[in-house]
């Protein structure tokens, strides 16, 4: 027998969309029942990539993350260009500064702890362990439902992830992710903070990337746009391994180095143009919304905002002030919708025009006016304002 329980807000996926926007209605005193399909912590496969746009809204959410002990503080970027030229941009001449620019962070680990931070609130009930299988909307009403158990609620959220999102039969405006978690990478003290991004081929306009975990560590992998990738993604595993193993700059860097456990691999819905994040009573978040960044692959700072904005509009209704979920799907036109054509154009930019993505980052680190104006850019909260195509090649012209 179905177990019945009614709560204001039922959030499926325990993820960090679902969980900041839990937080957020918990810290208002709005009943919320989250249901996830795994009991935590759990393995979750991610860069564990922590930028900006995450420091500034776990900030908001009242969330330390200096009580989160397993992270890497991150102070600048390495890129490895088509050009085979590798530039380092830091944060700060002497490598470290008071604020980092960004962490890294083991996926497990991350989401465990924001999960501790908004169970400890006495209107939060978790169940871990059960899978939802509908989410039906009816009138003011809504139905979250699995094997045994059955939600009924005012609103209901849907942070179940990637495979829940829109897409056509190809996922022709999706991208594909292969990562993994290595022990024994050589770094040397320069690259110990670093975050690295490897823009080649097979890979290009994607890359590999290496970011440093605590305790010796580091998580690897391959981000793919299918739009722009030439090759089957079956054998992209046998890719991986030929690449750290015959790159000119990476051989003798993985030659101890082993795999803590066998890679894993997950679609990536792109952010492109908003549509469907909102049916009735039910709102779509992170993945599920398809927010992942177009160029960069990053999506935890977008499923972070995406559940605030979703949970702001929530409680402007729960309160009286607000009668229609649609200005959530309307802020997220408002905010991200730009941002995501502005960096679609730069993919396929670089993708048709290597020499050029090359020459940028060439120019980047022999001008101190350009390093600067692209350490204020990351720093900033509205990045696409403030590092624009047109922006750059005005400067590079000049």
């Amino acid at each position: 027998m179905d177990s019945v329980s009614e709560t204001e807000v039922a959030i499926a996926g325990a993820g960090p969309a679902g969980l900041a926007c839990a937080l957020k209605l918990a810290q208002e005193g709005i009943s919320v029942v989250i249901i996830d399909k795994e009991t935590f912590p759990r393995s979750k496969p991610c860069g564990g990539g922590l930028g900006v746009r995450s420091l500034r809204l776990l900030r908001d959410l009242e969330i330390d993350l200096k009580e989160l002990d397993q992270k890497t503080s991150i102070y600048g970027v390495k890129i490895h260009t088509p050009a085979h030229r590798t530039h380092v941009f830091r944060t700060h001449p002497d490598g470290k500064d008071d604020q980092p620019l960004g962490y890294v962070v083991n996926r497990s680990d991350f989401d465990y702890f924001l999960l501790q931070k908004v169970i400890s609130y006495p209107h939060v009930t978790f169940l871990p362990g059960r899978k939802v299988k509908m989410i039906a909307g009816s009138g003011d009403q809504v139905v979250t439902a699995g094997d045994g158990f059955r939600i009924a609620s005012n609103w209901a959220i849907d942070a179940r992830g990637a495979r829940y999102a829109e897409h056509d039969e190809n996922r022709k405006n999706w991208a594909f992710a292969l990562t993994g978690t290595v022990s024994g990478i050589d770094f040397d003290e320069t690259e110990e903070n670093l975050i690295e991004f490897y823009f080649t081929e097979p890979f290009f306009p994607g890359y590999f990337w290496i970011f440093p975990l605590p305790g010796g560590l580091a998580n690897t992998g391959i981000y793919v746009p299918l739009m722009h990738y030439k090759y089957s993604l079956t054998h992209l595993k046998e890719t991986y391994y030929d690449f750290i193993q015959n790159h000119q700059q990476l051989a003798g860097r993985f030659q101890d180095a082993g795999l803590e456990e066998s890679l894993q691999g997950g679609w990536l819905p792109i952010g492109n143009e908003i549509t469907e994040s909102v049916n009735g009573h039910i709102l779509r978040v992170g993945d599920a919304a398809s927010l992942v960044d177009p160029l960069a692959g990053e999506g935890i700072g977008n499923a972070l905002l995406s559940g605030v904005m979703a949970a702001d509009t929530l409680i402007e209704i729960i309160k009286g002030h607000e009668s229609s979920a649609e200005k959530y799907e309307t802020s997220l036109k408002r905010t991200m919708e730009n941002e995501f054509k502005h960096r679609q154009r730069i993919l396929r930019l670089a993708a048709h025009y290597p020499k050029t993505f090359s020459y940028l980052f060439y120019r980047l680190a022999k001008s101190d006016h350009l390093r600067q104006m692209a350490s204020s850019a990351v720093k900033s909260n509205d990045f696409v304002k403030n590092l624009s195509i047109s922006r750059i090649l005005r400067s590079l012209i000049h």
